[in-house]
């Protein structure tokens, strides 16, 4: 089982429950990431960042939607992000194609040894076939 924070640093998301349960990855809420401006304080989502990779965390970043915040993101390691930035919401047919065209693009990039995507690629775990499901 793998068990994440979602929504962290907001309403009930507590310090204590890193503690108190067996949490692998802490997802940083979108409302932070709005909130970012270019070039402006960030202190939150820095600290959000040194907690998860001290306390061994994978950490996500949800709602990220422009250029800058990606760029801030990775410089912070931040190795998931979610948001408008790589697609918005799409069927669940269209979904299963984007993916199914990124790991090709993929697949052709280590072939290559070239990178094709400017924002990143698509991460998979495991060794089973990838599947798109809807909630």
């Amino acid at each position: 089982m793998y068990v994440a924070i979602d929504d962290f640093g907001t309403g009930y998301s507590s310090l204590s429950l890193l503690q108190k349960l067996p949490i692998h990855r802490l997802k940083i809420d979108r409302s932070f990431i709005n909130d970012m401006e270019e070039d402006s304080e960030m202190s939150i989502i820095e600290a959000i960042a040194h907690m998860a990779k001290g306390l061994k965390l994978e950490m996500v970043a949800e709602g990220v939607e422009e250029d800058f915040q990606l760029r801030y993101l990775r410089k912070l390691n931040c190795p998931v992000i979610q948001g408008n930035i790589y697609s918005k919401a799409v069927p669940l047919g269209e979904a299963r194609q984007l993916v199914a065209d990124a790991l090709a693009i993929s697949k052709a990039d280590r072939k290559t040894g070239k990178s094709g995507s400017k924002k990143g690629g698509v991460k998979v775990r495991g060794k089973s076939p990838l599947k798109v499901t809807a909630d």
